[in-house]
């Protein structure tokens, strides 16, 4: 009986579309999880959910544009 209550428990703990994870296993089934933006989060396969900046490597919070997004002379006035 407590192995019924347990499975049930770790089936009902999964995530849902647009919920935080860690590794697919964390989202309910048919969806996987997108470590591709920060917070990693549950999504469709294939959806597209690209995120255009990231936390800076320092742990400091602060945004950077993401790498190969602009190039020199992209920018007004340049």
């Amino acid at each position: 009986m407590k192995r019924l209550v347990l499975l049930l428990a770790l089936v009902a703990c999964k995530q849902g579309e647009g919920d935080r994870c860690q590794v697919d296993a964390d989202c309910k089934s048919g969806l996987v999880c997108n470590k591709g933006v920060v917070p990693a989060v549950c999504v469709n396969p294939g959806a597209d959910v690209s995120q255009d900046a990231e936390v800076a490597p320092d742990g400091s919070g602060t945004p950077r544009d993401a790498p190969g997004d602009a190039k020199p002379g992209d920018a007004p006035g340049d």
